[in-house]
């Protein structure tokens, strides 16, 4: 199905999200653009996601785009000295994009069979794997708490785990960079930072994490700053049983929580912490709602990506870091 967007209404006009531009003959073109084209110069963006390898016991997430900002060339360099190269991601004249603006990424991403479907990568950028997520398919069993520790480890400046990243088939990597040398995204002391997560609550064996009383031997082990077990007490009140599909007990919670309360990079001057906002694609068409548990006198808050987004971006107005004060991270009293 074709939409059309931005046709210019005689009693509307354009809309105000499509940007003009001039093509030959003196005609204009009205393209769509979102807030990543709108703060293209003056905000990073960056993307994690799973390999698209189905295996129930495939951990974690990887690097698709490292932080950069997308509407300008740009270089970093990364923690192993290399420096990188990071291109505008589409022309400013055509609103075009580009198919592979960091190139660098791409050619660096380890290759399998050079010979085979998806050996040598040739798409890269934060908006082109937006626009193309799901061409080939989507993972079924999906750690969700295992993928945001991977994009928390980035900001911590922690480094690629490398069994969330090794590959054993080309189309694993979903014909985009899966990036392994990363870079210290942190550039300020008073740097923002934020998570934004989209996916579903049908999460499957996220577990294994740092203090997780549930995790099998893959649990990292060169990370010794949290415990999600003892996090997930408070968010949970105690709970601790399954809220995804299997194996998931909110350990997301726990991780956004830790982020939004506790100083996430010591070495830097001044608390660094990271806000976490959810976005829920209802999967299936059915909504988890927060109160879920069969007994009334025994409900719990157990949508995680409800607990995620309370606990992970509450403003701690009173310091007893919880968000006990519901003007702390609502502002639809009646509502939520």
């Amino acid at each position: 199905m074709n939409v059309e967007v931005c046709k210019n209404e005689i009693s509307l006009g354009v809309p105000h999200t499509c940007k003009a531009y001039p093509v030959p003959g003196g005609k204009t073109i009205y393209k769509p653009e979102g807030l990543i084209q709108k703060y293209a110069k003056t905000m990073r963006v960056g993307v994690f996601s799973y390999l698209l390898d189905n295996d129930y016991n495939r951990d974690g997430g990887v690097m698709r785009a490292r932080l950069k900002y997308p509407g300008c060339n740009q270089t970093v360099t990364t923690n192993s000295g290399n420096v990188v190269t990071l291109g505008q991601e589409w022309n400013p004249k055509t609103g075009i994009f580009y198919a592979n603006p960091d190139a660098t990424d791409a050619s660096n991403t380890q290759v399998i069979n050079s010979n085979a479907s998806g050996g040598q990568i040739k798409n890269s950028g934060v908006v082109n794997y937006l626009n193309r997520f799901g061409e080939n398919g989507y993972k079924s069993y999906d750690p969700a708490a295992e993928l945001y520790y991977s994009a928390q480890r980035y900001l911590r400046n922690k480094g690629n785990y490398a069994a969330y990243s090794n590959i054993s088939d080309d189309r694993q990597k979903d014909s985009f960079p899966v990036i392994t040398d990363w870079d210290d995204p942190l550039k300020s002391s008073d740097q923002n930072s934020f998570i934004i997560y989209i996916g579903d609550t049908n999460v499957h064996a996220d577990i294994d994490l740092p203090g997780s009383s549930l995790g099998t031997p893959r649990v990292p082990t060169d990370d010794q700053e949290l415990n999600v077990s003892s996090l997930l007490s408070t968010v949970r009140a105690g709970w601790s049983n399954r809220i995804g599909s299997s194996n998931s007990p909110g350990y997301l919670a726990a991780l956004a929580y830790w982020g939004n309360v506790v100083d996430i990079r010591s070495d830097k001057s001044g608390p660094q912490r990271v806000k976490s906002f959810m976005i829920d694609t209802v999967e299936g068409g059915w909504y988890t709602p927060p109160n879920c548990e069969m007994n009334p006198k025994t409900a719990e808050l157990c949508n995680s990506f409800y607990l995620a987004a309370r606990w992970g971006s509450f403003d701690d107005s009173n310091g007893s870091k919880t968000p006990d004060r519901k003007p702390e991270w609502s502002t639809d009293l009646q509502a939520i």
